[in-house]
């Protein structure tokens, strides 16, 4: 059998818990609870576009040990293809460590 949770509002199990040790009546709490008020407030975003420059084009990263072309091209959402074409590489299974490796900017969808 599913259990149910059943959701009891918090002002309504402290005036209970109050009543059951002495407090005042329910008439008496009601007329002691503050009612909160909400104040709306308008925020505005303003949109920016970001346009690519040559220098957002393409990065450049450094081959460390343990490197692969996959991780690093997930690392930078593009593909394994697309470092392979940036850097005109022979063999995608030969990286060296610190070789520089150019990574094209990813691609929109």
């Amino acid at each position: 059998m599913p259990h149910r949770l059943i959701l009891v509002p918090l002002a309504g199990l402290l005036l209970s818990l109050a009543i059951a040790c002495g407090g005042s009546s329910k008439q008496d709490a009601a007329r002691e609870t503050a009612t909160p008020t909400l104040t709306a407030e308008t925020l505005t975003a303003t949109p920016t576009a970001t346009v690519p420059t040559p220098a957002q084009a393409s990065v450049e990263y450094v081959v460390v040990a343990g490197d692969t072309l996959l991780a690093i091209a997930i690392q930078f959402d593009v593909t394994v293809e697309a470092i392979i074409a940036a850097n005109d590489l022979a063999d995608a299974d030969v990286l060296a460590i610190d070789q520089v490796l150019l990574i094209p900017a990813p691609q929109a969808p």
